[in-house]
């Protein structure tokens, strides 16, 4: 049996790196991509894919800017989202 391709609980978003770990997981997710195919696209370890996603690791501007064109979205709007769902966590 294939693995999930994204968590299926609901995610805590407190912090700001939370939100934005959960944006770029829901991001994956509709696009049916593993963290591994992400890892590839971009050439990073999936380590640090698998860290920003659980806000073990805050993504530098460069990273933010590589998943957002890997994600065919604008950094502001994966920042406004962000903030969106961490505002409705309150």
């Amino acid at each position: 049996m294939a693995k999930k391709v994204g968590a299926e609980k609901k995610r805590e978003v407190r912090t700001l790196s939370q939100a934005v770990g959960a944006v770029f997981t829901e991001l994956r997710m509709q696009k049916g991509w593993s963290i591994r195919e992400v890892s590839d696209r971009l050439n990073y370890v999936t380590n640090t894919i698998s860290a920003i996603e659980m806000a073990r690791k805050s993504p530098t501007l460069r990273t933010l800017e590589a998943l957002a064109q890997v994600y065919s979205v604008k950094v502001s709007d994966v920042i406004l989202a962000a903030e969106k769902a961490q505002r409705s966590h309150r």
